[in-house]
């Protein structure tokens, strides 16, 4: 995959803003401002793209924890009892993919024996970024993407609700 310009990932966390904005939760005033410094900056050596806001890295980092949680519904949804279950949240996953604007690339398939165990790898993956989302919602420097990560939060707990206690065949 060619890199893409960290441009278009900024463009989006303000796009992102400004959706967040229309709907009248936030004045925006700490959308693209970051933490002051108390020491002073020094300027950093040029290199050819600039270096990653602490927002784009939460970004980054989110989108490889939501692709890993993907990659374990995928693996469960081989499970034939699975399949309807799970399709509402791999539908999820790829839309808050999409919403950061990232790839579902470099998923893997972990060994999942049989439906039970797929369904409690599911659980635990999907606590995990659960918990994941919670902290990245914590540590957003935009308040417009700190209520994109706690919106996706929430939508993950819904999912963990609506799975069924058990597999049945």
């Amino acid at each position: 995959m060619p890199d893409r310009p960290l441009l278009r990932r900024r463009t989006a966390v303000l796009g992102l803003a400004a959706t967040v904005l229309a709907t009248g939760c936030d004045h925006g005033d700490d959308i693209g401002t970051s933490s002051p410094s108390k020491t002073p900056s020094t300027p950093a050596p040029s290199t050819s793209a600039p270096a990653q806001t602490p927002d784009e890295v939460l970004v980054d980092t989110t989108i490889d924890q939501l692709t890993t949680a993907y990659g374990v519904v995928v693996t469960a949804r081989r499970f034939k009892s699975l399949r309807q279950p799970l399709a509402p949240l791999v539908k999820a996953h790829r839309r808050h993919v999409e919403v950061l604007e990232g790839e579902l690339e470099g998923w893997t398939a972990p060994e999942l024996a049989d439906p039970d165990t797929a369904l409690q790898a599911v659980r635990r993956s999907e606590k995990k970024l659960h918990a994941a989302l919670v902290e990245a919602a914590g540590k957003a420097e935009s308040g417009a993407l700190a209520k994109l990560l706690a919106s996706m939060s929430a939508s993950v707990t819904q999912f963990l609700v609506a799975l069924p206690p058990e597999v049945t065949s």
